[in-house]
């Protein structure tokens, strides 16, 4: 395996991409992987590529998808990697021989940096050196000073993978997707730039006015992006600055073309984020901007359009604004669930907002709502300071529900928040166990709660009156579950095998001890059968994981138990499967997506008997409740159904009617629509 995975991103480049390529090749540093993605290109860029990989067969990967973007391209890219280090070239940039050696090196001596950046030099299009640095190249040394810097290049930047197994490039955007992930690194890791020129950025001319209307369209989204999502840890006047300096731009290019109608509404929303844009006009030498106030005749549209674009900004009076509190890890069922409920919310009623703790891959599949990051406080006395900032938000967003989408306890924040101001608050409680003294004297202060299973339902109404407690299941997008083609088994070189796994958090509870012991159980009768133990310690200490290890180490069973690790491709990981399995112990489960996400496939799941697991499997039906902690009973069911293929596929076939039934997604939020109506109706 190689140490640096090189990842070259490319799109009808024929003319650049094998200088590109070739300075990789002359790299000091040998231990690499070249990947050259070819987003879709219609010139010779795939003849190219074959030609050095005749040269190097070692060392080159060559993969060919429809054009989809750089971002997304970037992103097949990672998934390809197998370095411990990724590293990142634009096919018409160039790197200097040591680059790569040079980064390594610092990476060796400072465990603590995620990723590195570097200035670049500049090239123009013959390939000749111009005496200047390239702008902005570099990342800078922290956060803040990316935003005030305001960009860096992807040819310049290094990043440890097992970062990236987290973060991935946002293929929504147009501009600035480099920056986009520099911050995301930034705001949980350490960042570095070395101030050396280690590459070369090449300058050509394909600058029309039709790519500058898009090329400033893309970075007005980009910032309005940052705005949304790390409000509250950044100088906000300063990006809105950046917005309005860039409508203007925008607005001047429309004016060039003579498209007076858009140049008179871009620059009336430059005004509407800094009124003192107008400054920009008589900018001393902007020849451009000088034409400009020519070209605009302060007529009744103008007016009118600065006026709609400055007061008028609420057009939807009637829509309910609802602001969603996640606090857990961003890896697990908690943000998968609430990521499905933004996206499936009735968008002619509802306006979601997402406030979050942690940043997390499941985030990411929201469609339509950029999560607001809270800074990370410690301590009891702090939560002050995060009710403070949830009190701006429910004000400034005008909301009218909080919905906490976790146990009472860890959304007291948002609790208070919600009561402090008013609004009315759901709470979305995803365990199933008795509540502890604080949490039965913050539950008075919760208008209405949402619970997962019919165990929750008598332990809750102990201390909550029945009618603020609603059983709503969690659900699923059953489309994405449809008719998947899988590589998994490719993957992992498991064509001929049975395969089991377990899939989740690996934390004290969850039962992966107990899911190893049945496999030594099940490997003496079924010795070709394979168990992945699908998942990492995310937002855990790593103790109960290291034993884990050390147990299948121990028993002998390296071969045939595999730790692949966190993935976010569930879809194709569970639809190579014979077998799920949810071994549980003392952890208290809501309702385990897993076993959902097992049924929705058509896959049989073994599960123990607790709360939660008994409302999603239909003992005998759609596969097996065993025990908590009958080690024996699991390897028993795990045995029959590999022992007898034609029962496993006929529940799993039940299996998926029966997620039909109860848990598709589109169910499910109509009822949690009902539970926000329910309580605005008391208003």
């Amino acid at each position: 395996m190689a140490k640096v995975s090189v990842i070259i991103s490319t799109y009808n480049r024929e003319k650049y991409l094998p200088e590109s390529v070739q300075s990789v090749l002359n790299q000091t540093f040998r231990d690499f992987e070249l990947i050259v993605i070819d987003d879709g290109s219609i010139d010779d860029t795939k003849n190219i590529v074959i030609n050095f990989s005749k040269m190097c067969p070692d060392k080159i990967k060559y993969f060919n998808q429809e054009h989809k973007g750089q971002a997304a391209a970037l992103n097949r890219g990672i998934k390809e990697a197998k370095g411990e280090y990724v590293a990142f070239l634009d096919s018409d940039d160039i790197w200097l021989p040591n680059k790569l050696e040079v980064y390594l090196n610092y990476f060796n001596s400072n465990y603590e940096i995620a990723l590195i950046g570097s200035r670049m030099g500049v090239i123009d299009d013959q390939g000749k050196k111009i005496d200047k640095l390239k702008p902005m190249s570099s990342p800078g040394s922290d956060f803040k000073s990316l935003i005030e810097r305001g960009g860096c290049s992807t040819s310049s930047l290094m990043v440890r993978k097992i970062i990236l197994e987290n973060l991935s490039f946002n293929e929504q955007l147009r501009k600035h997707t480099d920056l986009d992930i520099c911050l995301k690194v930034s705001d949980q890791y350490k960042i570095q730039t070395l101030d050396q020129v280690l590459a070369l950025y090449r300058e050509h001319d394909e600058s029309t006015t039709s790519n500058k209307i898009s090329s400033y369209q893309g970075q007005i989204e980009f910032w309005l992006d940052v705005i949304s999502r790390y409000k509250l840890n950044i100088d906000v006047k300063f990006c809105r600055k950046k917005i309005s300096y860039l409508y203007y731009l925008l607005g001047r290019e429309y004016s060039i073309i003579k498209d007076y109608k858009n140049s008179v509404k871009n620059i009336a929303s430059g005004l509407k984020y800094n009124l003192f844009l107008g400054k920009e006009f008589w900018k001393k030498g902007d020849l451009e901007g000088l034409k400009f106030i020519k070209l605009i005749k302060p007529d009744v549209l103008f007016f009118v359009n600065i006026f709609k674009s400055m007061f008028l900004v609420d057009n939807n009076r009637n829509e309910v604004r609802i602001l969603f509190y996640e606090s857990s890890s961003g890896f697990g069922g908690s943000s998968r669930a609430v990521s499905y409920i933004i996206d499936y919310l009735d968008y002619n009623k509802f306006h979601p907002f997402l406030v979050i703790k942690n940043y997390g891959p499941q985030f990411d599949k929201i469609k339509k709502v950029v999560p607001i990051k809270l800074k990370s406080y410690r301590g009891h006395l702090n939560i002050i300071s995060e009710v403070l900032n949830l009190l701006r938000l429910i004000t400034s967003k005008k909301i009218s529900i909080v919905h906490i989408n976790t146990n009472i306890s860890t959304g007291i924040p948002a609790i208070l928040a919600a009561k402090l101001t008013g609004v009315f608050s759901v709470c979305h409680i995803r365990e199933t166990r008795a509540l502890i003294k604080r949490e039965r004297i913050f539950s008075h202060l919760v208008d209405k709660f949402i619970i997962l299973n019919k165990d929750a339902l008598l332990i809750y109404n102990r201390d909550i009156k029945k009618d603020k407690l609603s059983i709503i299941y969690d659900g699923l997008d059953l489309e994405e579950f449809k008719d998947v083609e899988s590589n998994f088994r490719q993957e992992f070189n498991l064509d001929s095998h049975p395969i089991v796994a377990v899939l989740g958090r690996i934390v004290e509870g969850k039962g992966q001890k107990e899911f190893v012991l049945a496999c030594r159980e099940a490997i003496r009768i079924i010795p070709r059968a394979k168990f992945l133990i699908i998942g990492e310690a995310k937002g855990a200490e790593d103790a109960y994981y290291n034993d884990l290890i050390e147990l299948v180490y121990r028993e002998g069973l390296d071969k045939n138990v595999i730790f692949t690790g966190w993935r976010n491709d569930i879809a194709n990981v569970i639809s190579s499967l014979d077998v799920l399995v949810l071994p549980s112990t003392t952890y208290k489960e809501g309702l385990p997506n897993s076993i959902i996400e097992a049924m929705a496939l058509s896959k049989p799941v073994v599960a123990t008997d607790i709360a939660g697991p008994s409302d999603i499997v239909a003992d005998g039906e759609t596969g097996f409740l065993v025990p908590a902690g009958d080690i024996k009973a699991m390897a028993e069911k795990i045995v029959y159904l590999l022992n007898n293929p034609d029962i496993a596929k006929r529940m799993g076939e039940v299996g998926r009617k029966r997620a039909q039934e109860l848990f598709d997604i589109k169910k499910q939020v109509k009822k949690i629509e009902a539970i926000y109506e329910e309580v605005l109706s008391h208003r």
